[in-house]
């Protein structure tokens, strides 16, 4: 049995002030680093592997099986900590101390189910020595006749705690970077392996997959312009989509204007979906529309 995914997460005291509800994120991007770096683990125990950290003051007992799962398959390791230790800390000590305490429940585990520690070990070196930065190339770089295309992400917890994160393109020409271009901010799409096909569609313009069905793609312009399509773009359901994503700002820089604009296109070319969006306010949560912006 592989194990098929380890995650780290954060467990708040309900009582306690929102001081601590940073830590949630702290924790998740320090497990997907970790995760990113774990070689394979082999074991006859589990497939998935949750380390949490219960803020004290709550009462959490280990559990190895998961209701949701079968029977060994599922484990979590519960620690508790106070994280009022870390108050007013430099924030490279927050991050030390929070690895430091996921790692070593780790290789408590592993030593425990004759687990091979130096996988988790190799994890724990990688973060440290790239000073938990995260940054990457994704993939092979692409290139035509005029310009290469490198695909690469980034996640870094700035010492003022802000994120700097995203995927990026860079473009090239003679081997001297052009522009990097900021497609999302989100970098999970690289770090899940959920892009798989990356092709210059012209001389200026390359195109990225970015859905698990190939459907949808970023069409990037080498000075910087970045479209959502679809390849079924002229179908009015789909241009409803496209425009929703905009509206919303989902796998694309948020832009209202042009996603009511699309919306709109598809009601007239026939879309029941974005007929109903328009017309009925339960399609649309109840979302208030600013129509005026497209008039």
């Amino acid at each position: 049995m592989r194990l098929n995914y380890l995650s780290f997460n954060f467990e708040r005291d309900k009582t306690s002030n929102d001081n601590t509800r940073i830590f949630i994120d702290y924790c998740s991007w320090l497990g997907i680093m970790y995760w990113y770096y774990l070689r394979p683990v082999i074991s006859d125990k589990m497939r998935l592997l949750e380390v949490i950290i219960t803020e004290t003051g709550k009462s959490r007992e280990e559990k190895p099986v998961s209701k949701y799962n079968t029977e060994g398959e599922h484990v979590n390791l519960y620690i508790q900590y106070d994280p009022g230790n870390l108050t007013n800390k430099p924030f490279t000590v927050i991050q030390k101390t929070l690895l430091d305490i996921f790692h070593n429940r780790l290789m408590e585990y592993a030593n425990e189910n004759n687990l091979d520690e130096n996988v988790f070990q190799g994890a724990y070196n990688n973060i440290i020595e790239n000073n938990f930065i995260f940054e990457k190339n994704y993939m092979k770089p692409v290139s035509n006749n005029m310009y290469t295309a490198q695909v690469s992400f980034k996640f870094d917890f700035q010492n003022t705690g802000v994120f700097e994160k995203g995927l990026y393109v860079e473009m090239y020409k003679d081997s001297q970077m052009i522009n990097k271009i900021k497609i999302i901010d989100s970098p999970l799409r690289a770090i899940n392996e959920r892009i798989r096909f990356m092709e210059w569609e012209d001389e200026n313009n390359f195109t990225i997959e970015c859905s698990e069905y190939g459907d949808y793609y970023w069409k990037i312009n080498v000075n910087g312009t970045i479209e959502l399509e679809n390849v079924h773009k002229k179908r009015p359901d789909e241009i409803f989509n496209i425009g929703i994503c905009y509206y919303r700002g989902e796998d694309i820089a948020r832009d209202e204007k042009k996603g009511l604009m699309l919306i709109k296109k598809a009601a007239e070319m026939g879309s029941r979906p974005a007929n109903r969006w328009i017309t009925y306010p339960m399609y649309r949560n109840f979302e208030k529309v600013d129509w005026s912006i497209i008039q």
